[in-house]
């Protein structure tokens, strides 16, 4: 009886752990760095991706977890800029699945992610959900790139905004007051 339950209980684990596949590339893109791609086995907290998923909660995003640390509802309202990351899951028959979730390293209180809700993975669709990555989070995406300050709201437009306004406002006056002194010439005249 003993062995019949081991066996049955093997058999049960080998489709669970077939199908728990995880991403094989992200895309990290935002304000500030260079969009860097990671590979290799999003599964292994031994490999960069591996750490990048289970550090942005990838996986209880994806798939019903006990506990579950997934959020609700952002824990803060200041979450400062947003990033991307774009997984993509290798699917059966050579196919794939691409997940998305939006990060927000600076928020108020530490790092979190966004996973939409819905998202297809295999035959089911993820939770989603708002998860609290922390400091950890932050530091992981900090060595591929990630600035340690976030930048300013203004960036480079604003930068150029304001020299725009720098030259058109004197520029401005400098015609009205030839436009002026103009007109008094030709009342003059």
């Amino acid at each position: 009886m003993k062995r019949f339950l081991l066996v049955l209980a093997v058999a049960l684990a080998l489709p669970a752990a077939a199908a728990a596949k995880g991403p094989d590339q992200a895309t990290i893109s935002g304000p500030g760095m260079k969009t860097v791609t990671l590979g290799g086995n999003g599964e292994s907290m031994g490999s960069a991706l591996g750490e990048l998923t289970e550090r942005a909660g990838l996986f209880p995003a994806l798939f019903v977890t006990a506990p579950d640390p997934m959020l609700k509802d952002a824990p803060t309202k200041s979450l400062g800029p947003k990033y991307h990351i774009h997984y993509r899951v290798p699917g059966p028959e050579s196919g794939s699945f691409a997940i998305d979730q939006d990060v927000y390293p600076y928020a108020k209180g530490g790092a979190l992610t966004y996973t939409k809700p819905g998202q297809r993975i295999f035959d089911s669709r993820g939770p989603g959900g708002w998860f609290l990555g922390g400091i950890l989070l932050k530091q992981t995406l900090q060595q591929h790139g990630l600035p340690a300050k976030a930048p300013s709201a203004s960036g480079a437009s604003g930068t150029n905004a304001g020299l725009v306004a720098g030259i058109a406002i004197p520029g401005a006056l400098a015609l009205a007051a030839a436009g002026l002194l103009y007109r008094r010439r030709s009342k003059q005249a």
